[in-house]
């Protein structure tokens, strides 16, 4: 199921309480595309040269298509980095400092803050780092995998690189190549979670780091590309020694760094192969093959390692990578790389593989300005100037429960969801139903009752328990109207429509005591977190 048909199937209502999708909110293009500030990343191409090339791209595009894009609203943009960024909603107080601030450059200061600042009180440079990890974690390790359970335990190693700016081929040539200490750890980890065998880590390196979804040429040719056994085992020989042993895996041999790069499947034995190569690797004598083979993949002119880091990365950030399929970037056109893709890892590599440098880059184009679907039947496509409705990650909608709800963040504290075990709960059951892109929902019932039936939400209509609720209706300066606008704030990041306001304010005015009143906020407060526009990124 996609998020637009989700989108549609699912509606909360409470007495007369109806939550809208969408703020009626928009801005002039060229005032809500400011220019970009001075740089604040370290590469050998600006920031603001790669959004001005991005821009540059798409109006060529727009304009062929004969589309005028329209570009979303202060609001909705805010909500959308502190998602994309941080993992998080913003709190009500960012947002009326944005939605406040008349700079024109504002959008591209508030990026420059959440990724680089790691001075500020809100430590948004750790929490872009706990994201990341997480996002990419998914990808290596997909929800509903054999080692899943396995996956949040790279959490730590790969923030520290996020939160370092790790070069991205580090990144993956650490990952893969056991080192010392945290990286041998983080390597027995990754290995073991994707299988604990050589055909196993080929089906899942090529997919994550090459696009490539070479595994369906392990027992007969690829169904619809040209891979062969010989392509597929020539990769899987690479990995004979990449076997997890010592802490935390006692039980598992200690790989033989003598071993050759060889391997034998139904009697037919294979040496380790490079794809896109007929000739067989040459690893000299004492070298380890995965080393070799993480050189090869993250050298410049390798055809997809770039490409599909930079089709993953817009995928996160837009909801559709340039590819659709990030698997299965071999299968792409010539039409759909040359498009934008190609030239932009090209940019991506001359950069160092610079992540903070790309992510800034496209955060502040107008395409990722681009308003979202708006739900009128047409298919999201930004050659047509709007993007697809996202998802959020299960550790998303936690986090922002968290953030509405201004629940306890002590571990001290036993009403903390993050160590209690309920953010443990909420996640667990989300990740049942997990998509494979951003834009890809399942829930089902189970998901549905929990959210709106869960402790953590339960508590949020609580005036005894819920803090954001008692800050509301206890503030002597804010009068019914203000408070409801304060509740949209702190869940949805925008102000009520008129309708919406109306609407609720009769809800409220319909109670004949002080009492009911006051329950009739918590009312208000629970339909927008159960709102399917509070677990989606619009």
């Amino acid at each position: 199921m996609t998020s637009q048909q989700w989108r549609v199937g699912f509606s909360v209502s409470f007495v007369v309480v109806s939550v809208a999708l969408c703020g009626d909110g928009t801005v002039d293009a060229d005032d809500a595309i400011p220019p970009a500030p001075p740089d604040a990343v370290s590469s050998p191409q600006q920031t603001f040269e790669l959004t001005a090339w991005l821009d540059e791209r798409f109006q060529e595009i727009w304009q062929a298509n004969n589309v005028e894009p329209e570009i979303c609203d202060d609001g909705t943009y805010l909500r959308r980095v502190h998602l994309d960024l941080t993992g998080r909603i913003p709190s009500v107080a960012q947002t009326r400092d944005f939605l406040e601030n008349p700079a024109a450059d504002k959008r591209a200061a508030l990026v420059q803050r959440l990724l680089v600042d790691s001075g500020d009180s809100g430590r948004n440079r750790d929490l872009f780092a706990e994201h990341q990890s997480r996002i990419w974690r998914r990808i290596l390790v997909p929800p509903g995998s054999n080692g899943a359970a396995m996956g949040p335990a790279l959490d730590p190693w790969l923030a520290e690189r996020f939160r370092e700016n790790t070069p991205y081929d580090e990144i993956v040539q650490r990952l893969l190549t056991s080192g010392e200490g945290e990286d041998a750890r983080a390597t027995q980890l990754f290995y073991s979670a994707t299988g604990g065998s050589p055909d196993a880590y080929a089906t899942t390196v090529t997919r994550v780091f090459l696009g490539v979804r070479v595994g369906c040429a392990q027992c007969h040719p690829h169904p619809f590309a040209d891979w062969t056994q010989d392509d597929f085992w020539g990769m899987a020989a690479f990995f004979v020694t990449a076997v997890p042993a010592g802490e935390p895996f006692q039980d598992a041999p200690p790989p033989d760094p003598t071993q050759p790069a060889r391997i034998t499947y139904e009697g037919v034995t294979y040496e380790a192969k490079y794809l896109w190569d007929e000739k067989h690797a040459d690893i000299a004598e004492g070298a380890t093959p995965t080393a070799v083979l993480a050189e090869w993949m993250t050298a410049k002119g390798n055809p997809t390692f770039a490409e599909t880091a930079v089709n993953r990365v817009w995928q996160h950030l837009l909801g559709r990578g340039l590819v659709a399929d990030a698997d299965e970037l071999d299968l792409a056109s010539p039409e759909e790389r040359t498009l934008i893709l190609d030239d932009l890892a090209a940019m991506f590599e001359d950069s160092g593989y610079d992540l903070r440098w790309l992510v800034t880059g496209i955060t502040g184009s107008s395409a990722y300005q681009c308003v979202s679907e708006t739900g009128d039947g047409a298919p999201a496509a930004l050659e047509t100037g709007t993007r697809p409705l996202k998802t959020l990650t299960p550790e998303q909608v936690f986090d922002s429960l968290e953030q509405t709800l201004m629940l306890p963040v002590s571990q001290s504290s036993d009403d903390a969801a993050r160590y209690n075990g309920q953010m443990a709960q909420i996640v667990s059951r989300l990740d049942e139903t997990a998509g494979r892109s951003p834009e890809e929902y399942a829930s089902g019932v189970p998901q549905v009752l929990m959210l709106m039936n869960g402790g953590v939400t339960a508590d949020a209509t609580n005036l005894e328990r819920s803090r954001t609720l008692r800050a509301v209706v206890d503030a002597p300066f804010l009068d019914e109207t203000a408070k409801i606008e304060t509740l949209f704030l702190a869940a949805l990041t925008r102000q009520p429509t008129e309708k919406e306001r109306a609407t609720l304010l009769e809800h409220v005015r319909s109670k004949e005591t002080e009492d009911d009143r006051r329950k009739a906020y918590g009312e208000i407060l629970w339909a927008l977190i159960n709102s399917p526009e509070f677990v989606l990124c619009r």
